[in-house]
């Protein structure tokens, strides 16, 4: 949605448990088309050895676009998309993963470039920290 609305955003972030198939070949898909610059993410170490075929394809995407990514004892759900060059910045918080589940889920999301600013600044600790 965010992404029709505003069609690219230069950084991304993202944090999850775990990851389906179909949602690891859409932000793929985001990133082929240009609509993602920056890709870093975080998951939990459970997924690596829970889902093995789907952490494998998410290594190998995260490595086609030279991204980040850190498995370690993680069970947030955060999205950071800035365009910095427009003044846009959103944060979205909310209770899924990166799965599609039939399940309700809540999010908020917040145009903030003080939020975006505190989870990117949380995501460079974690990716500099040796777990």
């Amino acid at each position: 949605m965010l992404l029709e609305r505003y069609e690219r955003f230069p950084k991304f972030y993202a944090s999850t448990w775990t990851m389906s198939h179909a949602d690891c070949r859409l932000i793929e898909s985001y990133l082929e088309a240009g609509n993602l610059g920056e890709l870093n993410v975080l998951t939990g170490e459970y997924f690596a050895s829970r889902e093995t075929s789907v952490y494998a394809t998410l290594v190998g995407v995260v490595s086609k676009f030279n991204g980040r990514l850190k498995k370690f004892m993680n069970h947030c759900k955060v999205i950071c998309l800035a365009d910095p060059a427009r003044d846009l910045f959103i944060t979205c918080e909310g209770s899924a993963n990166f799965t599609t589940n039939p399940r309700c889920e809540q999010h908020v999301l917040t145009a903030s470039r003080d939020l975006f600013e505190f989870y990117a600044n949380w995501f460079e600790r974690l990716y500099a920290w040796r777990s």
